[in-house]
C-alpha cells in the first residue's frame, strides 16, 4: 500500500465561502487552504463562513503515480475550527465529495472545536455505484465542506487535501521471472 496527498490547485465547482485575507475582488479561494501537509499555515490564510447550509469545493492535484493503480480509498482532510463571535457559540460542518453536480456526503457532522482539528470523511468505493476508483474519477474529484450550523461563530477552515490510498501496479522484471512493485 501507498498514500498520495494531493493539495488544491483550482477552485471547485462551489464557492460561497469567503478567502482570508481577501485582498481583490474575485481572489482565488484554494490559496487560502493549499498549505503543505504537515504545516499548515493556521489563521495566516483560511476561507470562512458565518452562514448555515452553504458549501465551498476544491479540485485537486493529479498524479501519474495512479495509472494502473488499484485505487483502495479517498481520504479527505481539512483542518477545522470555529471563532466565537459570542456566548453560547457552537459550530459544525460536514466533510464530502463531489463527483460532477452531485455531492456525497460523510454521514456524521462534525462537531468543531475553538482550535484546529483535523477532520476526515473516507470513502473505500466511489459513493455513487459503490465500484472501485480509477485514477479518472480522482482526476476530477473536488473536496467539500458544507456549513451545517454556525451559532454566534465563524467557521474557519485553513488546509484541505486528498489523501489516496492505492496499490501501485505490479510490472515483470525483463528476464527475471520476478515480479516487483513499480513506484
Amino acid at each position: 500500500m501507498a498514500t498520495l496527498n494531493l493539495l488544491p490547485n483550482a477552485e471547485g465547482s462551489v464557492q460561497t465561502w469567503s478567502p482570508f485575507p481577501a485582498m481583490t475582488p474575485g481572489e482565488p479561494h484554494w490559496n487560502k487552504v493549499d498549505d503543505p501537509v504537515g504545516s499548515p499555515d493556521e489563521d495566516a490564510t483560511y476561507v470562512y463562513t458565518s452562514t448555515v447550509g452553504i458549501e465551498e469545493a476544491f479540485n485537486h492535484v493529479t498524479s501519474g503515480l495512479l495509472s494502473g493503480a488499484n485505487i483502495t480509498n479517498v481520504r479527505v482532510l481539512a483542518r477545522v475550527k470555529h471563532k466565537p463571535v459570542g456566548l453560547p457559540s457552537s459550530a459544525q460542518v460536514n466533510i464530502g465529495i463531489r463527483i460532477g453536480i452531485i455531492r456525497f456526503a460523510q454521514p456524521i457532522s462534525e462537531v468543531l472545536t475553538t482550535i484546529y482539528v483535523d477532520y476526515t470523511g473516507d470513502w473505500a468505493t466511489k459513493p455513487s455505484l459503490s465500484q472501485p476508483w480509477t485514477k479518472a474519477d480522482i482526476d476530477n474529484l473536488q473536496s467539500s465542506l458544507l456549513s451545517i450550523s454556525a451559532t454566534n461563530t465563524a467557521i474557519r477552515c485553513t488546509q484541505v487535501y486528498l489523501i489516496i490510498t492505492y496499490i501501485p501496479p505490479v510490472t515483470p522484471v525483463a528476464g527475471k521471472g520476478l515480479v516487483s512493485w513499480t513506484p
